[in-house]
């Protein structure tokens, strides 16, 4: 195998960022008609329960949107493997040798797909449904074996999965 391989995996949003604060937006100014509404005819405590609504749709906004570009990467280099995890803006990394390196697929106790070496340890899958984390494994591991031990003294078997 040449080259590289790489599988990225994205959460599942239906709207993206500017189309939620657009719903969102439209369901505020309905709220605010039927909070002015009630507040002409004498009813003002609507108000507090219409700003109570918007704290929480503003609230629900913002988680949206700092996880909407929430993504797992793996990445198969020449020479080893690398894993991202970009939660709410912020990127983990873990760059992991081909040798030592163990590929663990989920099992009830861990429902993530693991990736251990060099004494680290990576979790993968959150985006994807559970049973496509065990293809995933299978064939990770077939990329894994095909893979030449390049740098290394090392042959193929020396990878553990």
């Amino acid at each position: 195998m040449t080259g590289q391989s790489e599988w990225v995996f994205k959460r599942n949003c239906a709207l993206s960022p500017k189309q939620m604060a657009r719903a969102l937006g439209l369901l505020a100014c309905v709220s605010a008609t039927i909070a002015v509404g009630f507040w002409l005819a004498g009813v003002t405590w609507v108000a507090v329960f219409t700003a109570l609504e918007w704290l929480a749709l503003l609230t629900a906004a913002a988680w949206y949107s700092r996880h909407a570009s929430d993504q797992e990467r793996l990445v198969l280099e020449p020479g080893g493997v690398l894993v991202e995890h970009e939660v709410a803006g912020r990127v983990a990394r873990w760059r992991f040798a081909l040798w030592g390196l163990q590929v663990q697929p989920p099992t009830p106790a861990q429902p993530l797909l693991t990736i251990q070496g060099q004494g680290q340890t990576a979790l993968l899958g959150r985006h994807i449904r559970p049973e496509t984390r065990h293809q995933l494994a299978k064939q990770l591991r077939q990329r894994l074996h095909a893979m030449p031990a390049q740098g290394t003294s090392v042959e193929r078997q020396s990878v553990l999965i």
